[in-house]
């Protein structure tokens, strides 16, 4: 199991594939090479690399991949994106689900962060 699960941003984009396309991590991990599967699981890929900042090895690791199985998912998709427009209309509505989760956890953070002090300069 990678250490990547244990990150927030790593559950959400699994989370958030898995809302838009209905398979979850197990169905994603198993070493099927079925389209919609590998899809997913590149989409996945390809969505760490733009939106964390892990590293292609980490990020393969996820499913058991080797490094450059990443890189090869990125290009993927980009191509997907540019020749199938129904997939970039999927792939754009979870980047923004992805983008508007990440900026509300950004913002609870930030509220649950305990105020810096303010020091007063006294006057004699």
């Amino acid at each position: 199991m990678s250490k990547l699960l244990k990150n927030p941003d790593t559950k959400l984009i699994i989370e958030v594939v898995k809302k838009h396309t209905s398979y979850s991590y197990k169905d994603l991990n198993i070493k099927s090479r079925k389209r919609p599967l590998a899809q997913a699981r590149f989409l996945i890929m390809h969505l760490h690399l733009i939106h964390t900042k892990n590293s292609p090895k980490d990020i393969g690791g996820l499913f058991g991949k080797d490094y450059s199985i990443v890189y090869y998912a990125d290009k993927t998709i980009q191509n997907l994106m540019f020749t199938d427009r129904e997939f970039r209309k999927v792939t754009k509505l979870i980047e923004k689900d992805i983008i508007n989760n990440l900026k509300a956890i950004e913002e609870e953070s930030t509220k649950t962060s305990s105020p810096k002090k303010e020091h007063s300069m006294l006057t004699i």
